[in-house]
């Protein structure tokens, strides 16, 4: 950003120096496209509301995962109770329950979710893996509720990245998994990254 000079007292002006592959994490994948459309007077407000639309939508998939996060406290507090009162029933269910790894040997339905992780994604990637974890966990109580094993659902998350990105990041994957609060954990780890395009220009 510079600012124009202007003697004391006197009305002064400044302008914003963006360079435009930087502005892909709030245009998206389109960005090159949508640049030379609102470069001038409206780019400053084109700009804003796309920003805007960005930070609703993390902000909504941060609400989904604290009342996600909120729900597992409470099972805990009870948990907290039942030990000082010594309920042995809710105790031994809810380390059962805690303790339960994935049977994928059970003829369990295996679900395999891969999830694009670039930079031009991270828009969406919150409010997606937010999501996914949800239907896990709704998934997870209809099996209950239909008397069926939960292990009888099992999902495995992927994420990939651009290939100039290091060979570690590339792709990432976590385990099979019965327990949505695991493949949160690991979903937590798991941010969009850009990639070196400097490595892009060269093999070009």
């Amino acid at each position: 950003m510079g600012r124009g000079g202007a003697r004391q007292g006197d009305r002064g002006s400044y302008r914003m120096v963006l360079l435009d592959k930087d502005l892909e994490w709030v245009l998206d994948a389109a960005w090159e496209e949508d640049i030379p459309k609102i470069t001038g007077s409206t780019l400053y407000a084109a700009l804003n509301k796309a920003r805007t639309t960005l930070y609703e939508s993390k902000c909504a998939a941060k609400e989904v995962g604290i009342e996600q996060c909120r729900r597992e406290h409470q099972a805990s507090r009870n948990f907290m109770n039942a030990l000082s009162e010594g309920k042995m029933d809710i105790i031994k269910r809810f380390l059962f329950n805690q303790n339960r790894g994935a049977n994928i040997n059970s003829g369990s339905s295996c679900t395999l979710l891969l999830m694009d992780a670039t930079d031009s994604m991270s828009s969406l990637f919150s409010a997606t893996k937010n999501t996914a974890c949800t239907m896990f966990e709704h998934t997870s109580v209809v099996l209950e509720e239909k008397g069926l094993s939960k292990d009888a659902f099992s999902m495995q998350f992927a994420v990939y990245r651009k290939y100039s990105s290091r060979d570690n990041k590339i792709l990432e994957v976590y385990s099979w998994e019965t327990k949505a609060r695991n493949l949160r954990a690991f979903m937590n780890t798991i941010s969009p990254e850009r990639g070196d395009r400097s490595w892009i220009m060269a093999c070009s």
